[in-house]
């Protein structure tokens, strides 16, 4: 923590600090003691206080229901499961209760109050017909309910609006943690304190939500086992919450200062429980409750604000005006909320606007931690995503809706209706995700930023870079798409090695030791360590803090080099520039592996006479080497063990041909060895459409044919067969031994080849020329288009004493 004051200094606002905690905490005890005393000398028969949960107002007319909670509207079905006649509506007007007049409407309250929840009153009101113009008496019965706890006994707007801000506020603090945990999940014990507090934010908010869900759904307004057990896991949560708040502001984490924040928070957690399981007083502590808790909540806010805009490093102006707001606010919620623990001057109504007012302040904590370190995560994607599933979300709810209003209307008295209606919702959700899911690609261009096209168009690049063939123009393609991506000028590769990927810096020394060091550790280097922890060696760390990333590239152990990003302007580097830079990056090194066997290939094949070259050029077609490159391209994302294995299949391929190079004739054997591999590769870029069929008595093995005619075959087969049709491709090889001769039936499921192509193409031209010039007959290969496709057949004697190895 970078600060100007001293240690000595910040422990002397520490000891401040808890001093006034300890403060704070007697005047809490000191009054729980006086409440105790009063409560042994007026026993109650009710351990909760009651509340008829309606708003009354003197008026010249009367006293009139100036508003009824909508707990009483939810309840509704509950009074007429009674029997009730009827329920309070608004604008009631109070005549009697219990046949007494009642004059004033403090004494309504105070009749509700003082009596337990579940007492059935009856009330004489006089209620207007609107319709027939007239004023009719009536005499409901009314169920007394409990009192509601850190809640709205009488603000039914109060209720209506914080239902919906806590769940909003709940929804927002979980896109937080989506975008805040992939930061911070590296480093554990550094952001132990955040990750703490945000997850303690979900539970605390969740807690609220689920209270809110549960008083809607339950009916019956006197059953307060739930509020019980909900007051006390409220004030821990709640507690728990503004502790680590104030934690993580002050950067403490001492086990001994831990342990003097903890003692508190259980103790008062310890004296709820007391009060609502052993003394069963609630009733006598309601005000206790709720004003000790609030002081806890709103110390530990003002203290870590405080904290936080003198200590800690300088913040923005916005967070600053908001820290002050956040400083003024939480004091004068101190001193009030002082003034209601000892119990005067301060009404429900009062009380109520302030809850009303916590229900909003109490996400700043979360979310102030969480917004210094926002701007390094995947927020677009984060969001566009949300935004994706909330719509899909909204009319999945209403095509249900409807469906469910269709059963209502055609089948209302089936007893089958309510699972059937379960049944079409669950066909509904998988029917709209399939939907989605097959059309995600044309939905989300609708959601896409500039900054998301940006990022669309350099992984379309990445998608790419298997079809260069000159290493000079990637390289000026990376530098331009990287650039135009990151909005900055400053981006350099620094490369040592053969193949010029880059510049070949004076300073190399610094180019190696940061490049194995990275390379070691496998990590990249970020002069911001919210992205990356990476710190190089000293002197080495100095030197880099001129560039804001730096990647590592290696292709091999000669080829490697470093790709520098400099710093931006206005703005930050975040977790998803990280990963779209590593997948290109990823792309660039085997598509530079590739490029580097083709030209040790060219280089070897040039040393050699031009006969062997015009063979070997033939071997290796650029449709299959494409293709192989785009499938591992694919592949890289979804499954980079078949990537690799993708590649070192390929790898074979070019060690093979080198080998073989000088050679005329191999076994069949290793022929086949060479067609494995390459179906292999096929097998992966074509997956269940390619079914293999591969039989080969032993006596074939050991007979000697043209190298590389099997796989300039299976070759054309894939490329003007199987690739050619969208049903299942088959591809069959059979090998014998027949009458000295050795017969190799090569057969595909494709449209069949035309004759008039056969000579057309370079590859098979060349196959069919070297086996005319070898056994001086045109019979030794022939093609034929069976009608449900092609058969190849190749004759090859089994003694070959009038042909050379060349």
């Amino acid at each position: 923590m970078k600060t100007l004051f001293s240690a000595k200094a910040l422990q002397k606002v520490r000891i401040i600090f808890y001093f006034l905690l300890t403060l704070l905490l007697l005047g809490v005890g000191v009054t729980r003691y006086k409440i105790a005393s009063y409560s042994k000398h007026n026993p109650t028969f009710a351990e909760i206080g009651g509340d008829d949960r309606v708003v009354w107002k003197n008026t010249p007319s009367g006293i009139i229901a100036e508003d009824v909670h909508p707990l009483l509207g939810y309840q509704q079905q509950a009074y007429i499961d009674a029997r009730i006649p009827e329920y309070l509506l608004k604008d009631d007007r109070l005549k009697k209760i219990d046949y007494i007049d009642i004059y004033k409407a403090g004494i309504v309250d105070t009749i509700t109050r003082n009596a337990h929840p579940g007492k059935v009153f009856i009330f004489q009101i006089e209620r207007k017909n609107k319709q027939a113009f007239t004023t009719e008496m009536n005499e409901p019965f009314v169920v007394n309910a409990y009192r509601l706890t850190f809640s709205f006994n009488e603000r039914g707007d109060f209720w209506r609006i914080t239902l919906w801000v806590t769940a909003l506020g709940l929804f927002g603090i979980i896109l937080i943690v989506l975008i805040l945990f992939p930061l911070i999940q590296g480093k554990k014990t550094e952001n132990r304190l955040l990750r703490s507090l945000e997850i303690s934010a979900i539970v605390f908010f969740s807690l609220q939500l689920f209270r809110y869900l549960w008083w809607i759904i339950q009916t019956d307004a006197t059953n307060y086992q739930f509020e019980k057990i909900y007051i006390i896991i409220y004030c821990l949560a709640g507690g728990l919450y503004a502790l680590l708040y104030w934690l993580y502001e002050s950067e403490e984490n001492r086990p001994l200062y831990m342990i003097i924040h903890w003692v508190p928070l259980l103790w008062i957690g310890f004296e709820v429980f007391q009060i609502i399981y052993q003394q069963k007083q609630l009733k006598y502590y309601h005000e206790w409750v709720e004003a000790g808790m609030m002081l806890w909540l709103y110390f530990h806010f003002f203290a870590g604000n405080l904290w936080a805009l003198i200590f800690r490093e300088k913040s923005s102006v916005r967070m600053t005006v908001l820290r002050v707001g956040m400083i003024l606010f939480s004091l004068g919620n101190i001193v009030f909320w002082g003034i209601a623990l000892r119990g005067g001057g301060v009404s429900n109504d009062m009380t109520e606007t302030a809850l009303f007012l916590f229900g909003f302040v109490q996400f700043f904590p979360a979310v102030s931690v969480a917004s210094v370190h926002l701007k390094f995560g995947k927020v677009s994607l984060v969001l566009t995503r949300t935004m994706q599933f909330l719509i899909l979300f909204a009319t999945v709810l209403f095509i249900s809706l409807f469906i469910n209003q269709l059963f209502g209307y055609f089948i209302p008295g089936n007893p089958y209706r309510q699972i059937m209606e379960i049944i079409a919702d669950i066909i509904l959700v998988i029917t709209a995700r399939s939907i989605y899911l097959s059309n995600e690609s044309s939905v989300r261009k609708y959601f896409i930023l500039s900054r998301q096209q940006k990022e669309e168009q350099i992984r379309l690049f990445s998608a790419q870079v298997p079809q260069f063939t000159s290493i000079e123009k990637l390289h000026q393609a990376t530098l331009r798409h990287i650039i135009t991506y990151l909005e900055t000028e400053n981006v350099s590769l620094w490369w040592k090695g053969d193949l010029e990927f880059g510049e070949q810096k004076d300073d190399s020394e610094f180019v190696t030791e940061v490049f194995h060091f990275l390379e070691e550790n496998q990590m990249i280097w970020s002069a911001n360590k919210e992205v990356s922890s990476c710190y190089l060696p000293q002197h080495l760390e100095i030197k880099a803090l001129q560039y804001a990333l730096i990647f590592p590239v290696l292709v091999n152990n000669q080829n490697y080099g470093l790709l520098l990003i400099g710093k931006k302007k206005n703005s930050v580097y975040n977790l998803t520039d990280i990963e779209v830079i590593g997948s290109l990056l990823q792309q660039i090194r085997l598509t530079l592996n590739v490029l580097h066997l083709v030209q040790r290939e060219k280089d070897l094949l040039a040393q050699t006479f031009q006969a062997n070259l015009t063979v070997l050029r033939s071997q290796i077609n650029p449709h299959f080497l494409f293709n192989t490159l785009n499938t591992i391209s694919a592949l890289i994302h979804e499954s980079p063990d078949l990537a690799e294995q993708a590649v070192e299949k390929l790898a074979f391929i070019f060690r093979y041909t080198l080998k073989t190079s000088h050679q005329n004739f191999v076994p069949f054997s290793g022929e086949m060895k060479l067609v494995r591999t390459y179906l292999d590769i096929e097998q992966i870029r074509f997956g269940e459409r390619l079914k293999i069929e591969i039989s080969i008595e032993k006596e074939a093995e050991e007979v000697e044919i043209p190298a590389f005619v099997i796989q300039t075959i299976i070759e054309n087969c894939i490329k003007h067969g199987i690739a050619k049709i969208v049903a299942k491709g088959i591809i069959r090889i059979d090998a014998s031994v027949e009458k000295d001769l050795l017969w190799v039936r090569v057969y595909d499921n494709g449209p069949g080849i035309d004759p008039e192509r056969i000579r057309k193409g370079t590859g098979l031209n060349n196959i069919i020329t070297r086996m005319e010039n070898l056994y001086h007959s045109p019979d030794t290969l022939t093609f034929e288009n069976t009608g449900e496709g092609t058969l190849v057949t190749l004759r090859v004697p089994v003694s070959r004493t009038d042909t050379s190895n060349g």
